[in-house]
């Protein structure tokens, strides 16, 4: 699913082509062909996934759980034992205080936060982060 929304995406958005393009072109050219470290340098391609992952997401909510017994939230919320509850991902991911301008498609938003100090090896479309949950998050996440 995720790969032919990449495909429409790259069509709706064609400025990106080029660019990634290029760099598929010159990891390979460093490369001599391509190895198994190379996909990893592929970073606008990345980006460039994970922000088509972004717009148009597997599920609106995850997270299903049936409470196995009562609990109670800390705000005081009651979850009675058989209740039925999930998460709206979608929406924490494109809260602006998450992702800012989260209605703006940009190709490379994550590529430009690996290039913030010390988050070079974060933002990775595999990678599970706290404000992106459609992987999961934690000891329980599956990215892929």
């Amino acid at each position: 699913m995720n790969a032919v929304h990449v495909l429409y995406d790259l069509a709706a958005h064609p400025k990106y082509f080029e660019e990634i393009r290029e760099e598929v072109r010159e990891v390979a050219r460093e490369d001599r062909g391509w190895q198994k470290t190379s996909y990893a340098r592929l970073r606008k391609l990345d980006s460039f996934m994970k922000e088509s992952w972004r717009f148009n997401p597997p599920s609106m909510l995850s997270y299903y759980r049936v409470m196995q017994e009562n609990h109670v939230l800390s705000d005081g919320t009651e979850l009675p034992k058989g209740s039925h509850i999930c998460m709206p991902v979608n929406m924490i991911q494109n809260d602006p205080e998450i992702t800012p301008e989260p209605e703006v498609f940009d190709g490379l938003r994550y590529c430009k936060y690996r290039q913030r100090q010390g988050e070079g090896h974060l933002h990775q479309f595999a990678t599970t982060e706290k404000n992106l949950l459609n992987f999961g998050h934690g000891k329980y996440a599956c990215p892929g």
